[in-house]
């Protein structure tokens, strides 16, 4: 048995990316304690940036997250790309989460 699975991890080459948790829509819809609650970066169709609903340029979403992790003990960031929004931008702000120290989570929109 041993054999056979080094056969195959031979054959198939590292992953590559970054780690992301999705929750479901029940958990996202819980009520909103500003104190318990993780910060939000969502990402628009037009690529737009958000943090917390306030529109931010990408190069800026890593300093600002720096200053709000100073009051935090829970550095968790949902990162949320609506649904017409590039999964490239959405992997930039998440890369930018995780240049700031934080964790992310992705969040996978609903459709209406």
């Amino acid at each position: 048995m041993v054999g056979i699975w080094v056969a195959t991890a031979i054959g198939h080459p590292p992953s590559v990316g970054f780690h992301v948790r999705l929750l479901s829509p029940i958990v996202q819809k819980q009520a909103f304690d500003r104190w318990l609650q993780p910060i939000v970066v969502r990402v628009d169709a037009k690529a737009r940036y958000y943090l917390d609903g306030t529109p931010i340029p990408a190069r800026r979403i890593p300093m600002a997250l720096a200053g709000l992790f100073q009051t935090r003990a829970n550095r968790t960031v949902y990162v949320e790309g609506d649904l017409d929004s590039n999964f490239g931008d959405v992997a930039e702000a998440a890369d930018a989460v995780r240049s700031a120290g934080g964790r992310v989570v992705l969040l996978t929109p609903t459709r209406p």
